[in-house]
């Protein structure tokens, strides 16, 4: 798996380097991309998977502050929609983050759905909306 992967990395590399909007990108910017990515994906599962009562201080490591500088970036809860980050790693005062989703409640051991996926389609879609602000 892993050789699959080092080689599709090669492929997307190779590919980055023939388009001429993506030419003039180093490795060191592909890897702080690479960084930024994963900070966002870590964070968007935050607040996916736990429910709002069960969201407590998160610190992500490696997030890149720039080319040169990694910090590592504590959240903490303000409330219920409002979340601080410190040191901040976006360019403007606050972020705000809307996801539009199906959201289940815990399921009793023993009461758990025989089809999973038709029990969360059959949810109400909703929307949720998010606060990211300073520390």
């Amino acid at each position: 798996m892993l050789a699959g992967e080092l080689e599709r990395q090669q492929q997307l590399r190779t590919a980055l380097a023939a388009d001429s909007d993506s030419a003039g990108l180093d490795e060191k910017q592909i890897f702080q991309n690479y960084k930024h990515l994963q900070f966002c994906d870590t964070l968007a599962l935050y607040f996916h998977l736990r429910h709002v009562g069960e969201r407590s201080d998160e610190t992500y490591i490696h997030v890149p502050m720039s080319r040169e500088a990694d910090a590592s970036i504590t959240l903490k809860k303000v409330d219920e929609t409002t979340y601080s980050l410190g040191p901040f790693p976006f360019g403007q005062n606050t972020v705000t983050l809307a996801c539009r989703g199906r959201y289940m409640h815990p399921v009793p051991a023993g009461q758990e759905p025989d089809d999973l996926g038709a029990a969360l389609r059959a949810r109400p879609a909703s929307n949720q909306v998010f606060r990211l602000v300073p520390a």
